[in-house]
């Protein structure tokens, strides 16, 4: 198998799990599990923090001492597992525990992944756009099969759902992988100093941090709030799918259309789009306002990710990057939409719309420090 196809297959693997997970286990949470959603925004909170403190500690550690290649394998089999353990329970307080021993180690598979692809940009030439993609078209297979499904059963099969795309998960990770993610980075991975000595790359991280943990709402409590708005679940999934749709379209010709454009600019044109979404919606509670502004999330989301992967390889060094990856798996899509969707938990009780209101305000101060940073290494951005 090609390398590009063995990648493309991985994306689009892990990414059918992850359209299940992120966009509708705040609603199997509050409909099969009978929770209220403050009650499921603290599972979910809990489960991103979890997940940030699992990235940034974890995560070094076993790929200073385990291969790319082989991590790939183990954590989607322990993660099929530890799955099961929501089954059984209903309590708050238990589904807060499992959820914190789930969220250990299955979200660092998209750090893992994440980290596959910059690696293999560097050693085998392969176009992260074109594998990434697929991922998308996983996420997007997951929209509409768990809509579907849901609508003919009901929000009980959401937990099925996952655990077969955890299976199909497990089973490609243990087609044969590329050689150059086979042997073990070294002791580097596991330090963060690599990435202080780029001022550049820090305030690169910043934007990415703030502008990824503005889609807490989004993706915690967007199934939720199409409900609010009498939406049939048929045909939330579809509406979900758009923003993914929008997103694969930008990945197939990012490359092509952002390669000569500096990341400043980039991370700029991110955070006026990040405003514009949340705003909109929160002033216009309407379901063809919320379709039409999905569109906007191949650049408040595609945008912001695509930049930071190529900062990262402007920026630093090999043995650096399973850090840089850490560090902005955990705090851009770990704690900060963790703390984000305790925030947007209690803003949603009082206002639906407010959830995502909220969210804008964090994307102002990204189009000042994108421009400090345009300004600042302007010269560094001409050379390269």
């Amino acid at each position: 198998m090609k390398n590009q196809t063995w990648l493309s297959l991985n994306y689009f693997a892990f990414f059918f799990t992850w359209g299940v997970f992120m966009p509708f286990w705040t609603g199997w949470l509050v409909d099969s599990k009978g929770l209220t959603i403050q009650a499921a925004s603290a599972v979910i909170g809990a489960g991103f923090i979890s997940r940030s403190i699992s990235t940034l500690v974890v995560f070094p550690a076993f790929c200073r001492h385990r291969s790319i290649a082989l991590l790939l394998r183990m954590f989607p089999f322990i993660s099929t597992i530890l799955l099961f353990l929501f089954l059984p329970f209903t309590s708050p307080k238990i589904l807060i525990a499992v959820m914190v021993i789930f969220t250990i180690l299955y979200p660092l598979i998209l750090p893992l992944m994440e980290s596959t692809g910059t690696m293999m940009v560097k050693a085998d030439g392969i176009h992260y756009g074109k594998s990434r993609r697929w991922g998308s078209i996983g996420y997007t297979v997951a929209l509409i099969v768990v809509g579907i499904i849901t609508s003919i059963f009901s929000d009980h099969a959401i937990f099925f759902i996952m655990a077969f795309g955890m299976l199909v998960m497990l089973a490609t990770a243990n087609v044969k992988s590329p050689p150059s993610i086979q042997k073990r980075i070294g002791s580097k991975s596991s330090s963060y100093r690599g990435l202080l000595k780029s001022k550049r790359f820090l305030l690169g991280l910043v934007i990415a941090i703030l502008l990824q943990g503005t889609h807490a709402s989004y993706n915690n409590y967007g199934f939720l709030y199409l409900q609010d708005l009498h939406v049939s679940k048929f045909y939330i999934g579809f509406i979900l799918n758009i923003a993914v749709l929008a997103e694969i379209l930008f990945f197939s010709f990012a490359d092509r259309i952002f390669r000569k454009v500096p990341t400043p600019v980039m991370f700029i044109i991110a955070s006026i789009a990040c405003m514009i979404r949340w705003l909109v919606i929160f002033a216009f509670p309407s379901a063809i306002v919320f379709i039409v502004m999905q569109l906007f999330h191949s650049l408040t989301f595609g945008l912001t990710h695509y930049t930071f992967i190529r900062l990262i390889n402007e920026e630093l060094q090999q043995q650096d990057i399973p850090a840089a990856q850490a560090v902005y798996t955990s705090l851009g899509m770990g704690f900060i939409v963790g703390i984000f969707t305790y925030l947007g938990g209690f803003l949603y009780s009082h206002s639906p719309g407010l959830a995502f209101g909220g969210m804008s305000v964090v994307a102002l101060p990204c189009i000042f420090i994108g421009s400090y940073m345009y300004l600042r290494y302007r010269k560094a951005i001409e050379v390269i």
